[in-house]
């Protein structure tokens, strides 16, 4: 586990006892020693790192294509990718507010606004823009563009939820989320190079005693090791679901709780942090890029950095397990 700080035990297969697993991208650090033993051994290991490498792309192309849901309020609105667009359930996004995107679609003023995206190669066809699965899990899907302007016209609020929800998004399509780099993690300067300062034993005994003490360790941090695995590994800001599910509420929950203890209000229908509490969040800048690369600033939203994250945790600990 020092030389692989991924590494956990996952239950893969219902009634099966956990196995090892880690994530692709430290194949690299767990045969770093190994592949120094020989010429056999080190083609051997690199092979498995090539091996790796296309299976961490396999799985971003998967998740590329994977919905993800959102909650406006007690209304869930799903997000996903598709053509290198940003698209959103409209048939979602119309029950928050008890209507039919048909009425919307049917006006001359949003056929206009339609054929203004193809004319100026936002969009590729006017088909491209509406697409429309039938059946029990149907709906009507809205490609990023069009699916805004329908949010500005059900509410203004709501226009700018589905703006973050597209940031958010953005980490998994065809346009990207940029990070600020912070000073303890800069882009590029993070080594591969294998953790030397854990424990060797010397003795049989040794050995077990190291063993029932990481089992231990493993056990404790057992709910640690699986949220930093899956959602803040490698994070220097974070969102209120993000720390709801590590507390293992619903965000509703959470800002109910912050807003009674003062730490945040609503002002306008949004989520603001006044007064010297504001210093726990950060701007975090997000862009759009168009398909021949070309990367434009779409302003930014208000995040929980580390220490916001920890001061929550904390406080919410505090109240409720005592």
């Amino acid at each position: 586990m020092d030389l692989c700080p991924s590494a956990t035990k996952i239950v893969f297969l219902t009634g099966v006892k956990p196995l090892w697993a880690i994530v692709p991208r430290d194949i690299r650090k767990l045969v770093h020693l190994v592949k120094k033993e020989n010429s056999q051994m080190r083609k051997l290991c690199g092979e498995l790192e090539t091996w790796a490498g296309r299976l961490n792309s396999d799985i971003e192309a998967v998740l590329k294509e994977v919905p993800v849901v959102f909650n406006y309020g007690d209304h869930p609105v799903t997000f996903k990718t598709a053509n290198g667009k940003a698209m959103i359930n409209a048939t979602n996004m119309a029950r928050c507010f008890d209507v039919q995107p048909a009425e919307w679609l049917h006006k001359a003023s949003t056929k206009r606004f339609r054929h203004s995206l193809v004319n100026e190669g936002k969009s590729v066809s006017l088909d491209e823009q509406v697409i429309t699965n039938r059946g029990t899990a149907g709906g009507t899907w809205m490609q990023e563009e069009l699916a805004v302007e329908y949010a500005r016209e059900l509410s203004p609020e709501f226009s700018i939820w589905c703006n973050e929800r597209i940031g958010d998004l953005m980490t998994h399509g065809a346009v990207s989320l940029h990070e600020a780099p912070s000073a303890h993690h800069p882009r590029g300067e993070q080594s591969d190079a294998p953790a030397e300062n854990f424990p060797v034993p010397k003795t049989f005994e040794e050995a077990l005693l190291l063993a029932a003490n990481q089992q231990k360790q493993l056990a404790e941090s057992r709910h640690k090791v699986e949220f930093y695995n899956r959602f803040i590994e490698d994070r220097d800001w974070f969102k209120t679901t993000t720390i709801a599910d590590e507390l293992q509420v619903t965000p509703s929950m959470l800002n109910r709780f912050l807003e009674d203890e003062g730490i945040i209000r609503k002002e306008k229908g949004q989520w603001v942090v006044p007064g010297f509490h504001s210093a726990l969040q950060c701007e975090v800048p997000y862009y759009w890029t168009n398909a021949k690369g070309k990367s434009y600033k779409m302003g930014g939203v208000r995040r929980w950095t580390q220490d916001g994250r920890e001061f929550i945790i904390e406080l919410w600990n505090r109240k409720h397990l005592k």
